[in-house]
């Protein structure tokens, strides 16, 4: 007797159940989402954070050269008010310190060249590029001794304080720059080292 049209459905179960199955061990496979569309999410997420991060950075040395540039005017402004009696105490300590010299330097003229590192430097780095990092690391070593001399002051008074939190602060984005520079680097050698794998 052959199969009624009732039960008929029930030949079909076993292999629907199969195709349902083997279905399912397909995506544990391949992985659901596919792994190359993770992949490609996860790395446009720490492209965005990455740019995010070095707009963040940038942003205090921009906005002070922009400052900079607005006030300077014929005269320098009040930044070339403040570097001139900062230099004349540093060129007083590097003589008393290490007998040395500092030949005599225009200094709105070094000014300039300051505010040029801190705005370029910030914007090249702010896209990514490793000539900003360092620009702003050479702007950053060359001001900071002289704007936050901490060692022209005794320890009890209030402005060896603020100017040693102030050097602090400047030597601990020295060292950011640092890092970033040795993770840039870092990745560059991998991606070769990988390219000579591969040829």
């Amino acid at each position: 007797m052959g199969p009624t049209k009732g039960n008929s459905y029930l030949f079909f179960l076993p292999s629907l159940l199969g195709w349902a199955l083997a279905q399912q061990a397909g995506k544990r496979h391949r992985g659901f989402p596919p792994r190359a569309l993770l992949g490609s999410v996860a790395a446009g997420a720490m492209g965005f954070m990455s740019f995010a991060g070095r707009v963040f950075f940038s942003a205090i040395f921009i906005l002070s050269a922009w400052q900079k540039i607005s006030e300077f005017g014929s005269d320098g402004g009040l930044s070339l008010k403040t570097l001139e009696p900062k230099f004349a105490l540093f060129k007083q300590h590097v003589s008393s310190t290490l007998h040395f010299e500092i030949p005599g330097v225009n200094l709105k003229y070094l000014l300039m060249a300051a505010i040029a590192a801190e705005g370029l430097g910030a914007i090249l780095f702010t896209c990514g590029s490793t000539i900003g990092a360092y620009l702003l690391m050479i702007f950053i070593a060359t001001v900071t001794p002289i704007m936050h001399d901490f060692y022209n002051y005794e320890l009890s008074n209030p402005a060896y304080v603020r100017e040693f939190m102030q050097f602090l602060k400047n030597l601990s984005i020295f060292g950011a720059l640092l890092f970033y520079l040795g993770m840039v680097n870092s990745q560059r050698l991998k991606k070769k080292s990988i390219k000579s794998k591969t040829n």
